[in-house]
């Protein structure tokens, strides 16, 4: 797993992950 300083950046990228994982699935 990718360890990053800044656990708000980690953050934000598993939203971002999710909210494209939702519009994949929505799409399908």
């Amino acid at each position: 797993m990718i360890h990053t300083r800044n656990s708000k950046e980690l953050s934000l990228y598993l939203a971002l992950l999710a909210k494209a994982g939702a519009r994949d699935t929505e799409a399908s």
